[in-house]
């Protein structure tokens, strides 16, 4: 868990959106936040509608993993949302109950990604119905779902390129579904090699990554 905590207020009358972007200091699997609003501020407002969106590099944030409407008191807010690997996370308010906003406390939940060099074996088996994996051209993101596989087996994931080089690795979980920034951890469009590691073995999926373009 990691919960990097800021009292936040803007400056009144400003136009929206008012922003706050959080820079977790290493690559994590970020799954929830709580929002606190400011529990004595009688001048700067409660959140209302907001949008979360996360990034690899603190530059592009193309795409947005939760966006609602919070009930105007000073209650906590959590955000719960599908498992995103990210550095940076920015919450922005669209609206809120004054002209300005605050918030007491800000909480990020998630797991420390640690990356290996490893070099792909290559009597690892194919199995291609346990793993599906879906580049989607239009976002540059890739969503992978395992099937098949026991719930409560923790699950290990290494991306190689076609020279059979380790890109990425990220440790899954017990989460069976996830999406990934392609464009952040495969730089390059091409054929690419998924393994999946889990208690009952290694598995493996080929797959072709189609970078987004304007």
């Amino acid at each position: 868990m990691v919960e990097p905590r800021e009292l936040w207020k803007t400056v009144p009358d400003s136009p929206f959106p008012h922003e706050i972007a959080i820079d977790l200091n290493d690559t994590l699997n970020i799954a929830a936040l709580d929002y606190v609003p400011n529990q004595l501020d009688s001048i700067a407002g409660n959140a209302l509608l907001y949008n979360l969106f996360t990034s690899i590099n603190g530059n592009d944030w193309l795409c947005v993993v939760d966006s609602g409407v919070w009930r105007d008191n000073t209650n906590l807010k959590t955000v719960r949302f599908m498992p995103v690997v990210a550095r940076y996370v920015k919450l922005q308010i669209l609206s809120s109950s004054r002209t300005s906003v605050s918030a007491a406390d800000i909480s990020l939940h998630g797991t420390l990604i640690k990356p290996e060099n490893k070099v792909l074996n290559t009597i690892v088996p194919l199995v291609n119905e346990k793993i599906s994996v879906l580049s989607i051209p239009s976002s540059g993101y890739i969503s992978i779902k395992l099937n098949d596989f026991g719930m409560n087996d923790n699950v290990e994931l290494s991306f190689y390129n076609a020279v059979g080089q380790n890109v990425y690795h990220y440790k899954m979980g017990t989460n069976r579904d996830m999406s990934f920034d392609g464009r952040q951890i495969l730089k390059n469009e091409g054929v690419y090699i998924l393994v999946v590691n889990t208690a009952t073995g290694l598995y493996k999926k080929k797959f072709l990554f189609n970078q987004f373009n304007n």
